[in-house]
């Protein structure tokens, strides 16, 4: 086990760790590189999987039962200003409506369209 130092760790160097965690940490200036490799080989690790169990094992891993979206396609333009608070609402309430629920989806999206 590394030692990432800080008042937490207990590891055997105490204090004296690699502590990246946040940019205000002792080795801060390496925070934004070291997320960035931990991400790309989460990133890697998990095509793998993929890649090898196939699409249905590999969403029982995730526990996504049922791989749907849900879009929410909302007019910006400045002429709709009045209804977009109405808009805004209305898509929070289906969110809150869908949570943990057989019908929730496993990803929502949001497409802001402006008509010029």
């Amino acid at each position: 086990k590394c030692s990432h130092g800080g008042t937490a760790d207990r590891g055997k160097r105490g204090n004296q760790g690699i502590n990246k965690d946040t940019r205000n940490s002792p080795h801060g200036q390496y925070h934004t590189a070291a997320a960035r490799v931990a991400t790309e080989a989460t990133v890697e690790v998990f095509q793998e999987i993929w890649d090898t169990v196939g699409d249905q094992a590999f969403l029982r891993f995730l526990n996504i039962r049922n791989p749907t979206g849900l879009a929410f396609v909302i007019d910006t333009t400045g002429s709709m200003r009045d209804d977009i608070e109405g808009a805004k609402q209305r898509t929070i309430n289906i969110v809150k409506s869908r949570r943990r629920t057989h019908t929730e989806p496993s990803f929502y999206l949001l497409v802001p369209f402006n008509d010029p």
